[in-house]
């Protein structure tokens, strides 16, 4: 009886382990996307949008204004 009782807790505790290591696989997975794939593109994409702005509004002043009148809202 003592032998059946060791041999289903070793196997239950055999599943613990892998379920907990695939949760952390898991976990160490979505941080490693996020930061190193999904941060550098956002801060691409915010930088890009950054820099048409300023070169939008900074550069060519007399398009943003056409396009404002254009709209009839003059800044």
């Amino acid at each position: 009886m003592f032998a059946s009782l060791s041999s289903s807790n070793s196997s239950l505790s055999l599943l613990h382990s892998a379920l907990w290591l695939s949760v952390q696989w898991f976990w160490s997975f979505t941080f490693f996307v996020l930061l190193y794939l999904l941060l550098p593109f956002c801060l691409s994409i915010g930088l890009l949008r950054d820099y048409t702005m300023f070169h939008v509004h900074v550069q060519h002043p007399t398009s943003y204004n056409l396009h404002a009148i254009s709209e009839n809202q003059i800044p």
